[in-house]
């Protein structure tokens, strides 16, 4: 029978035991950890790595463009448009309202003197831009009644302005309802739009400010002006400036005491206050302008400068001509 061969371990003296639990410093952790890496890479046959290829961003090309623009003004890139509140979600408009009135005192006046607007009625896209065509060049009370004959001729109801049925619809019988041959051309425009897909109800619903400025102004007879209200009043979309309009540009040259009439390009600027609620704002200038024509506020100058009093003057006298020309065409017909 072999005897038990007992193996002793060495009992470490206190020194030993000191130096093995004394917590490194930092340098030689570093040095630990460098000298591991530099033994496994001499050990290690290093396998060839695959080589990356990446995409040039030149200064040509767009993306290094913005890259290089978002760069110079030590910004990161442009977020991508959000989609805010309508106005007539509840509470908004209140929202609106003191906002405005605390930043602007100005417009704090009206916001005190003026009802508010309301947001309430919700009219379908097609129905809504078809209804802004036919009112374009009349007065309230003509537009009107255009419009009551034309839903008529649809079929009696809103409901029943429709793409396929203002496709169909006859020429001559347009014509006989008051609707001239250039609106009949834009509506059967904007019905070919909806039927071929680059429009619809729920595409122009979902699009922010600017896709929806763009891709409306694609249809004829729509300009900037008439995407501006529809916006505000169809779609009750927050935040926008008509600053094409001649009404809005006149009440902020009279709000702000302004030598000349604001150019468009200015409007921006003098306007950046009312962000992000400058439809309201807007209502509220509409509502001043309404109330100088009723001889309520006599203040508001016809207009500053000679420049613009001969942009207005022009304006006019194309906007006669147009109406001019479309009645010598219809007599014409």
């Amino acid at each position: 029978m072999r005897p038990k061969i007992h193996i002793l371990r060495k009992i470490p003296t206190q020194r030993e035991t000191e130096k093995a639990f004394r917590p490194k410093n930092l340098s030689e952790e570093i040095q630990g950890t460098m000298s591991a890496a530099v033994t496994d890479e001499n050990s290690q046959t290093p396998s060839p790595r695959p080589r990356r290829t990446r995409k040039r961003s030149g200064p040509g090309s767009s993306e290094g463009q913005s890259n290089a623009k978002s760069r110079r003004k030590g910004g990161s890139a442009p977020a991508p448009s959000v989609i805010s509140r309508p106005l007539s979600f509840e509470g908004e408009l209140e929202r609106a309202l003191q906002h405005l009135h605390n930043s602007d005192p100005a417009l704090a006046k009206l916001i005190d003197t003026f009802e508010p607007p309301k947001f309430e009625k919700f009219a379908f896209p097609f129905v809504a831009l078809s209804k802004s065509l036919l009112f374009q060049q009349l007065s309230y009370e003509r537009g009107i009644q255009t419009y009551d004959r034309f839903v008529s001729l649809c079929g009696g109801e809103e409901s029943w302005v429709l793409p396929d049925i203002v496709l169909g619809l006859d020429s001559e019988k347009l014509r006989k309802i008051g609707v001239s041959k250039k609106k009949a051309e834009y509506l059967k425009d904007l019905a070919n739009k909806y039927k071929r897909g680059i429009l619809s109800d729920d595409k122009i619903l979902a699009m922010d400010d600017n896709s929806l400025n763009t891709m409306l102004k694609m249809v004829n007879g729509i300009g900037p002006l008439l995407v501006h209200t529809f916006m505000i009043f169809s779609l009750h979309r927050p935040d926008v400036l008509p600053i094409h309009d001649m009404g809005v540009r006149k009440c902020v040259q009279y709000l702000y005491d302004l030598p000349a009439l604001p150019r468009p390009c200015q409007m921006e600027r003098l306007c950046a206050k009312w962000k992000p609620y400058r439809s309201v704002a807007c209502c509220y200038l509409w509502k001043l302008a309404e109330s100088q024509d009723a001889g309520v506020v006599t203040e508001i100058p016809a207009l500053g400068a000679d420049d613009c009093l001969h942009e207005q003057v022009q304006e006019q006298e194309l906007q006669q001509l147009g109406q001019e020309l479309e009645f010598v065409q219809e007599l014409q017909e």
